[in-house]
C-alpha cells in the first residue's frame, strides 16, 4: 500500500554546521545555523521502498543557534551579520532553496545511505546522505547528515581577509525529525 509522510520544521530541526581555518581562525566560530522553514515529502511502496524523497529547505529562513569558540561570544548583532553574509555567500536572492531529490530508493529501520541529488546555488550535484531510521507504531524517528562542499555549487565560503579567517568549504548539514505515517 503507497502511502505519503510529509514534514516540515514542527517536526525537527535542519542545521547547517560550518567550521572555520586560516590564521586567524581562533578569532571566529565554529557556527551552527537552523534551517526555519523547510519541507519534506515520502512516497513509499508499501514494502520498506521509497518511491520518491524530497526536500526543500528555505535559505531565507537562516538563523544562527550558536557559535563555539572565538575570542568573545555572539551577540544578537552578530548573528545577524552572519545570517546576512552567509545568505550574500549563498546567493539566495538568487536561489532561495536547497533541495534534495532521491528515489527509488529502499529505507529500513537503522542505518541507511540514499543517494540523491542536491540542488544549491542553481547548480546540482550528486550527494549522499547518512541516515537512521527508527519506527514506533506510526511515528517514524529520522536523524540524518551529509557533507556539502560550497565550491562543488560556485559558493566561494565567506572569509574575513583582514583577521585571516575564513569559513570551510565543507560544511555539515544535520536533520532530526519525527514524523507520522499514515
Amino acid at each position: 500500500m503507497t502511502s505519503h509522510i510529509q514534514a516540515d520544521q514542527s517536526a525537527g530541526d535542519l542545521l547547517l554546521l560550518t567550521g572555520r581555518s586560516g590564521i586567524g581562525a581562533k578569532l571566529g566560530h565554529d557556527l551552527t545555523m537552523r534551517v526555519g522553514q523547510w519541507t519534506a515529502e515520502a512516497s513509499t511502496d508499501g514494502n520498506g521502498g521509497v518511491d520518491s524523497l524530497r526536500l526543500v529547505a528555505s535559505l531565507n529562513s537562516l538563523e544562527v543557534v550558536r557559535g563555539e569558540g572565538g575570542v568573545k561570544p555572539l551577540s544578537d548583532k552578530d548573528k545577524a551579520k552572519i545570517v546576512d553574509n552567509a545568505m550574500g555567500t549563498m546567493k539566495v536572492k538568487s536561489n532561495p532553496d536547497l533541495v534534495f531529490d532521491a528515489s527509488g530508493i529502499s529505507v529500513q529501520e537503522g542505518e541507511n545511505t540514499v543517494a540523491g541529488q542536491v540542488t544549491l546555488n542553481g547548480v546540482t550535484q550528486p550527494q549522499t546522505v547518512h541516515m537512521s531510521v527508527q519506527r514506533s507504531g506510526n511515528k517514524i524517528s529520522v536523524q540524518a547528515s551529509c557533507e556539502l562542499t560550497q565550491s562543488d555549487f560556485k559558493i566561494k565560503p565567506y572569509s574575513e581577509m583582514r583577521v585571516g579567517m575564513k569559513v570551510r568549504d565543507m560544511v555539515e548539514v544535520r536533520a532530526d525529525l519525527v514524523v507520522l505515517a499514515d
